[in-house]
């Protein structure tokens, strides 16, 4: 399959990168939409250089972002209480405090970087659904307006779901891909009657590909 072909050429030629195997076996489904032929392989390859590259660079800005929270957590972690002066380091009898003083308790500002911490790992999860999501309608033509009234109001309503977990958010995906299938196959059915154009698959060069944002997410896992 080219497919396959692609996908050994991207490896090669971005090793160096660090990309996860995920995002480059996502471009390689990508291009193999459109390149047909065998001599075309090197071409396509060459022309996602750019994308691959700004993918890489927001990979390595959340991982230091994510890196610098965790390092500034553990250190909070790691301070110790300083001893009060004219205490018996060792009473013989330490009575157990039933309930915790409020010196003991997390500072506000550490209780932040924690939420900084949390709220960044709930971000990364919302991003890598909804271009997994978005993903499913790569092949939308802009000059075919029902199907695109259709995209925008299938992500507009996706924005308004919660998922309570990965297994609710794929059982979703899975649902859908079923939808677009059916819904493909009839516009399809009315080009051939004489219709409106069937949906044609299509590929965006020389920007970052927004649908492959959300596979980033494995590379920089906490």
């Amino acid at each position: 399959m080219l497919k396959d072909k692609i996908l050994a050429a991207l490896k090669t030629k971005y090793k160096d990168l660090g990309l996860s195997a995920k995002i480059l076996e996502g471009f390689a489904t990508r291009l193999a939409k459109t390149v047909t032929e065998e001599e075309k392989i090197s071409e396509a390859v060459d022309d996602v250089e750019p994308e691959l590259q700004t993918l890489q660079s927001v990979i390595d800005a959340n991982r230091k972002k994510v890196s610098d929270l965790e390092k500034d957590i553990a250190a909070l972690k790691g301070v110790k209480a300083e001893p009060v002066p004219g205490a018996d380091p060792n009473p013989s009898d330490p009575q157990p405090d039933p309930k915790p003083k409020a010196s003991d308790e997390t500072p506000a500002w550490a209780k932040a970087l924690m939420d900084s911490v949390a709220a960044l790992q709930t971000e990364r999860v919302t991003t890598s659904r909804r271009a997994g999501y978005e993903a499913l309608f790569a092949d939308v033509k802009d000059d075919d307006n029902q199907a695109k009234d259709m995209k925008a109001n299938k992500l507009a309503g996706f924005d308004r779901i919660s998922f309570k977990d990965d297994e609710d958010y794929n059982s979703f995906l899975e649902a859908e891909k079923e939808f677009l299938t059916k819904f493909n196959q009839d516009r399809d059915t009315e080009s051939l009657k004489g219709g409106r154009p069937p949906v044609a698959t299509t590929a965006t060069k020389g920007k970052p590909d927004e649908t492959m944002l959300d596979t980033v997410v494995d590379d920089f896992k906490i």
